[in-house]
């Protein structure tokens, strides 16, 4: 405290409230059975992005959903990428979806994916803050992993990634 540079203490805050992202009764082929590993970035007007791995009876998507500073609950998702089967225990059974704000509000988002035991990350591209999505690289990698408990595969989980310099870490 007697220092010039202290400028006090933190309080804890408390929740208030909280928006839910989707709601989910595991019922019918198109509802929601899960939304799971979440990933959010905070636009320069205040929006909040959101992306996650989403499963219903039929498909499992990375969907994303967009929370205008406006708005008081998130608009309708944006499948980005979707199959029929269900992501392998070798990809901890998810996508693990991975926003990376770029400046001007472009948007990075990657993903967990496997083909014929091999895993990478693919990763998808916004210029219009999570509205629409291209494609960006099938597989950011420079070579797939091996996911092959024979050849002493690995088990891919989270992904992390950041922003800096002008390059991005993944």
């Amino acid at each position: 405290q007697g220092d010039a540079n202290w400028r006090g203490w933190d309080a804890p805050n408390l929740i208030t409230n909280y928006q839910s992202v989707i709601y989910t009764d595991g019922g019918g082929s198109a509802v929601t059975k899960a939304a799971t590993y979440p990933s959010a970035v905070c636009l320069d007007d205040q929006s909040i992005v959101i992306a996650y791995h989403r499963q219903t009876a039929a498909k499992h998507q990375v969907r994303v959903q967009i929370m205008s500073s406006s708005a008081n609950t998130f608009a309708t998702g944006i499948t980005v990428y979707e199959q029929d089967s269900a992501p392998s225990a070798d990809l901890s059974s998810g996508f693990h979806p991975c926003l990376v704000k770029l400046p001007g509000d472009r948007l990075l988002l990657y993903f967990l994916t496997e083909s014929n035991s091999l895993g990478n990350v693919v990763a998808y591209e916004s210029t219009d803050g999570g509205s629409n999505w291209t494609a960006a690289s099938s597989g950011v990698l420079d070579a797939p992993i091996s996911l092959s408990a024979a050849s002493s595969g690995y088990n891919l989980r989270r992904i992390r990634a950041a922003y800096g310099g002008g390059q991005v870490l993944l």
